[in-house]
């Protein structure tokens, strides 16, 4: 089936926590008519997690992405990303820039303390409910609110090309609290960093793994945000945050019909090797 969007720039592999090997997903994109993909497994960072890519891996895996862009030249165009965690003090997009096409910029790990001890946003919910707890004192608004805090230094100070899943704490926090996004300061959490995105060359991804969600799905942004970056000169990005090739171009559709309908009418995309506004 020929997909009703055919780019993707965020995705990962069997070098993170992806199913399959690289080749594997150009295969399925060309079958779906993609014009352009970019691989962007998550860059390696000290100590190592369980889904980073690991240091030992990533030379081959620059190399090998730079072989498929060759063999399927002409058939797709293919980029070279990594997705990468900003950790303040220790690492931001900018320490993989110059080996890259573009960057994304996450936030995955919040908390007090070391690297090894901060907690990963988008785990596990009793591992977001236990640290919250050792690292908040059981307050989920000074956990929002550091969360956010790093996503603004991150666009002031290291900023990616693109900021992939910008509010993605959302999956876990209205868990927590389903009322949230009807509060006065989480509201005002998100215009603060809508400001700070408009200000920002920063294209802004609409991600939309969430909507394979049973309970809550949801784009990231989650709508509440969505409805306020709307109203911001931002430039927006649509990527499925591919793992598995099923995932490819995973409620691409119904995202179209939701961006079109709140005036979203483009998105940005690779093409002779700039960003550039294609017509929704």
């Amino acid at each position: 089936m020929t997909s009703p969007f055919p780019y993707n720039y965020h995705s990962h592999s069997k070098y993170c926590d992806g199913a399959h090997q690289l080749e594997d997903y150009i295969i399925a994109c060309i079958g779906k008519g993609y014009q352009s993909y970019g691989f962007s497994s998550h860059a390696p960072i000290p100590g190592g997690s369980v889904w980073n890519m690991k240091t030992e891996m990533l030379e081959k895996y620059l190399k090998e992405v730079d072989v498929l862009k060759k063999k399927y030249k002409g058939e797709l165009k293919i980029y070279k990303s990594l997705e990468i965690d900003y950790i303040d003090g220790i690492q931001g997009p900018s320490r993989y820039a110059h080996l890259l096409d573009y960057t994304i910029g996450s936030i995955h790990f919040i908390g007090k303390g070391p690297l090894s001890g901060l907690f990963e946003i988008d785990g596990p919910y009793s591992k977001f409910v236990t640290g919250i707890e050792n690292h908040f004192d059981n307050n989920l608004r000074k956990a929002v609110e550091h969360y956010f805090e790093l996503s603004i230094k991150m666009v002031e100070n290291d900023p990616p090309d693109v900021i992939g899943h910008p509010d993605k704490i959302i999956s876990h926090a209205i868990s927590y609290n389903p009322d949230i996004v009807d509060t006065s300061w989480y509201t005002e959490i998100l215009n603060e960093f809508a400001n700070t995105l408009e200000k920002s060359d920063v294209i802004v991804e609409i991600n939309t793994k969430g909507l394979k969600l049973t309970n809550r799905p949801t784009t990231y942004p989650h709508i509440s945000f969505l409805n306020i970056l709307k109203e911001k000169k931002i430039h927006f990005q649509m990527n499925a945050d591919v793992h598995k090739i099923s995932d490819l171009d995973i409620r691409y559709k119904s995202t179209l019909n939701l961006l079109r309908s709140l005036g979203i009418n483009e998105l940005w995309v690779r093409e002779n090797d700039e960003w550039k506004a294609k017509s929704i």
